[in-house]
C-alpha cells in the first residue's frame, strides 16, 4: 500500500498505538479460529450425530430459538484472490445434485427432537455465491426450509451475493422468497485493481447494482478488504467513502489473507507482493475510525452498521442460540458441542448415506463468565459483570489501560479500534489464564 502523508485519523492512530505500551505487537494479527481448527476432532461423523441427538433428548433444557447457516460453494467464476471455500462450476446437473443432498440434510435435522419446533431467528446463506443458484434451486431450498424448520415472517434471511447475478428480476425473486439482507463481496472499488483480482463489474456497474438493492428495500451490506496487492490507501478509503455516500447499511473490514487457496494466483500476478502487518494495522484502524465518525456502530469486531443492519447471524451466541449449519464445510454448534460438515467431495459421497459430518469436538470447559467474555468480545463489547470478573485478575484493567477497551456506559465497555484488531489475543489471554 502506498505511503501517503494523509491517513484518516492519523493522530488518533498514533495515540492508540502508544497506549499499547509494548504489551501487544500491531503486526501480529490473528483472526479467531473455530476450536476444531486448533484442537482437531474428538468424534467421528457417526459419533457426532449420536452426541447431538443426545443433547436434544427429553431432559435437555428447552431452547426456544436457533439460527441456521447454509453453505453454497459454487460461483460462476473463481476470483484468483479469494481465500474462501468456493468452486467455479458450470455444470447445472452437479449443482442440482448438491441442492438435493442439502435438502436431504435439512430433512434429517428436522427429525431430531424439537429442532423443527424452535423458532429460527436468522438464516444465513454463505458461499461461494448463493445468488448463482438457479431460480428453481432457490425455490426448492426455501420451500424445504419452511417444511423442516420454524421459519416465519419474523425470521431474518441473509444472503451473500455476487453483484453480477443481481438483475432486477433476481432481486425481486429473492425478496419474494423472504430475503431481508444482501451482503455484497465488493472487496474494493479501486480500478484497475478490481479487474485484476477478478471482479467482473466495473465500479460504476457495481454502484448501479448497489442502488438497485437499496431501492428494493432489502438491507444492504458490503465487504471491503484491506492489504490487497497493489491497493492504495487512497483507493481503500475512497471505497469506504463511496459506500457511506450511497447509503449502504453495513460494512465489514477484512484483511487480505494468502493461503493455499490463492497463493498461486498471488505469486504469479503479484510476484513482488509481501505482506506488511503494520500497514494493515494502520488501514484497519483508519477504516474503523472513519466508519465510527460516519455514525456506523460496531456490532461485531469487524462489522460496522447502521440501525437497519442488526447483523443477527454473527451474534447468535450472544443470544445463546444453537447454530444449525448445513452444506459442505459448514460449521455449527449445539449446546457446547461444535461440529463441521465434510468437504465437498465427501459431502456428496457420504451425504447420500445421511452422513454429513466430518466430526465434532466439545468447546473448552470454561466458567460461564469466561465463556461470556469470548462471546461478547467477538461482538464488540464487554458487559460490566464480565469486566468485573476479569478485573479480579487484572486482565480487563490491562485492556483498559492499553486502550483496547473504552468505557461505553454504566452497563458495558466497548472494543476500541485496537481492541478489534487484537480481539483474538484478548480471548487467548482469558482462556490461557483460566486453563492454567
Amino acid at each position: 500500500m502506498e505511503k501517503i502523508p494523509h491517513i484518516y485519523g492519523k493522530n488518533r492512530i498514533v495515540e492508540l498505538s502508544q497506549s499499547l505500551d509494548g504489551f501487544y505487537q500491531p503486526d501480529q494479527l490473528q483472526i479467531p479460529l473455530p476450536i476444531w481448527r486448533t484442537k482437531g476432532f474428538e468424534d467421528s461423523c457417526f459419533d457426532s450425530w449420536r452426541i447431538i441427538d443426545g443433547l436434544l433428548c427429553d431432559n435437555a433444557p428447552v431452547i426456544p430459538n436457533q439460527s441456521i447457516y447454509i453453505h453454497i460453494p459454487y460461483c460462476s467464476s473463481k476470483c484468483g484472490f479469494c481465500d474462501c471455500f468456493s468452486i467455479e462450476e458450470k455444470d447445472q446437473l452437479t449443482i442440482d445434485k448438491y441442492v438435493q443432498i442439502l435438502i436431504a440434510e435439512m430433512k434429517v435435522w428436522a427429525r431430531l427432537k424439537d429442532i423443527a419446533k424452535r423458532h429460527v431467528t436468522v438464516v444465513q446463506f454463505g458461499g461461494g455465491s448463493p445468488s448463482y443458484l438457479s431460480d428453481e434451486n432457490l425455490r426448492a431450498i426455501f420451500a424445504e426450509l419452511s417444511n423442516s424448520f420454524s421459519v416465519d415472517s419474523q425470521t431474518q434471511i441473509y444472503m451473500e451475493c455476487n453483484s453480477v447475478q443481481l438483475s432486477e428480476a433476481k432481486i425481486r425473486l429473492l425478496k419474494s422468497l423472504g430475503v431481508t439482507r444482501i451482503s455484497l463481496g465488493i472487496q474494493t472499488m479501486e480500478e484497475p485493481l478490481r479487474s485484476i483480482i477478478g471482479r467482473v463489474h466495473s465500479k460504476n456497474e457495481l454502484i448501479t447494482v448497489i442502488n438497485r438493492v437499496l431501492d428494493s428495500g432489502i438491507t444492504t451490506a458490503a465487504d471491503i478488504i484491506y492489504g490487497l496487492p497493489n491497493q492504495t490507501y487512497a483507493g481503500y478509503l475512497a471505497s469506504l467513502e463511496k459506500l457511506v455516500e450511497i447509503g449502504v447499511q453495513g460494512i465489514s473490514l477484512y484483511p487480505f489473507v494468502v493461503s493455499d487457496k490463492n497463493q498461486k494466483f498471488v505469486h504469479s500476478v503479484f510476484p513482488v507482493y509481501k505482506k506488511n502487518g503494520i500497514e494493515d494495522f494502520i488501514s484497519f484502524l483508519s477504516g474503523h475510525l472513519f466508519l465510527n465518525d460516519a455514525k456506523y456502530q460496531k456490532n461485531f469486531f469487524l462489522h460496522f452498521a447502521k440501525p437497519e443492519d442488526q447483523n443477527l447471524y454473527y451474534r447468535h451466541l450472544l443470544r445463546s442460540e444453537d447454530l444449525i449449519a448445513l452444506g459442505a464445510t459448514a460449521d455449527g454448534i449445539v449446546g457446547f458441542y461444535r461440529y463441521r460438515n465434510h468437504g465437498l467431495p465427501n459431502y456428496i459421497k457420504y451425504g447420500k448415506k445421511g452422513l454429513f459430518h466430518e466430526g465434532g469436538v466439545w468447546e473448552l470447559n470454561l466458567p460461564p463468565q469466561v465463556k461470556s467474555a469470548s462471546i461478547e468480545l467477538m461482538c464488540g463489547k464487554l458487559n460490566l459483570p464480565v469486566y468485573a470478573e476479569l478485573s479480579r485478575y487484572q486482565i480487563s484493567d490491562k485492556w483498559l489501560a492499553s486502550g483496547l477497551l473504552n468505557y461505553s456506559s454504566e452497563h458495558e465497555y466497548a472494543l476500541s479500534a485496537t481492541g478489534s484488531w487484537f480481539v483474538n489475543a484478548m480471548i487467548t489471554e482469558v482462556n490461557n489464564h483460566y486453563l492454567v
